[in-house]
């Protein structure tokens, strides 16, 4: 007996982690027509989030994954159980509170979470968005939080998630950095492509004079005569039907023969009717 333990990882565009009510669901039901709950308490999202993102004629997938604690690796975290769905996103936003004293070291302590499940995925273009400008202390810390972020991410953003303000800007940067950002490469090795081969065809039957007989050469001929009772005329009706279907009997007219001569085809000999 063999266990078999199969893990779905979802196929996204961009993947949004962060710190737990830093807005993550309000920014996504806002770009999308998704409908994760809203609420002011942590850990609102149990579970990846996905939703469809439409800009112009474009449109790409993100997903939230639930919030991530610092040193969630040394007890629990809903949201480093589900950092395996980042395997196939190509961008990865990551929502930042305005609010929290030290914006540098939560980036820190979010991504050291998400190199200790798989340090690959900071390789990945990284777009930090810092959310609630619309609050007036977040909105009074702006040109302190562009210098403090400044070696953080490809990008750095500063939305309102709950009055919209950047959202529209983002989700024209996050378009464009789509197309410059080639597809994740499957983890699966391609298909193996198995040559047909196609069977030859048989070659033409071909007709001799031994004497007085026609002798037929044809190995496919010479297989199917030694099947039937030939004194069954039923038998060989059926087995005169498939020489012509094989073109032995064009053959043997072609080559002269006449009902009642005699026909030798491999060790079988008979009367031509």
């Amino acid at each position: 007996m063999k266990e078999v333990v199969l893990e779905l990882r979802m196929k996204i565009d961009v993947g949004m982690i962060g710190m737990p009510n830093a807005g993550k669901s309000q920014l996504l039901q806002k770009i999308s027509m998704a409908r994760p709950e809203v609420a002011n308490y942590p850990f609102t999202t149990t579970e990846p989030a996905p939703g469809v993102v439409t800009h112009g004629w474009k449109e790409f997938i993100i997903a939230e994954l639930p919030g991530i604690l610092p040193e969630a690796n040394k007890s629990t975290s809903l949201g480093r159980s589900f950092l395996r769905h980042l395997w196939r996103a190509r961008v990865v936003v990551h929502l930042l509170d305005g609010s929290v004293e030290e914006p540098t070291a939560t980036i820190t302590g979010v991504n050291t979470e998400v190199a200790a499940f798989e340090a690959s995925f900071l390789q990945k273009p990284q777009v930090i968005v810092v959310n609630k400008i619309d609050l007036p202390e977040v909105r009074k810390r702006i040109p302190v939080l562009r210098r403090q972020l400044a070696h953080y991410g490809v990008a750095r953003h500063f939305i309102s998630a709950q009055t919209g303000e950047g959202v529209d800007e983002l989700v024209e940067y996050l378009t464009k950095l789509l197309e410059e950002t080639p597809p994740v490469p499957s983890p699966l090795p391609p298909p193996v492509v198995v040559p047909v081969l196609h069977q030859a065809r048989p070659a033409e039957p071909q007709v001799v004079r031994d004497g007085q007989v026609f002798v037929v050469l044809s190995p496919q001929a010479e297989r199917i005569v030694r099947l039937p009772d030939l004194r069954r005329f039923q038998a060989r009706l059926q087995l005169r039907r498939q020489l012509a279907r094989m073109g032995v009997t064009g053959a043997l007219e072609k080559a002269g023969v006449q009902p009642g001569d005699t026909v030798r085809i491999g060790v079988v000999e008979m009367k031509w009717e």
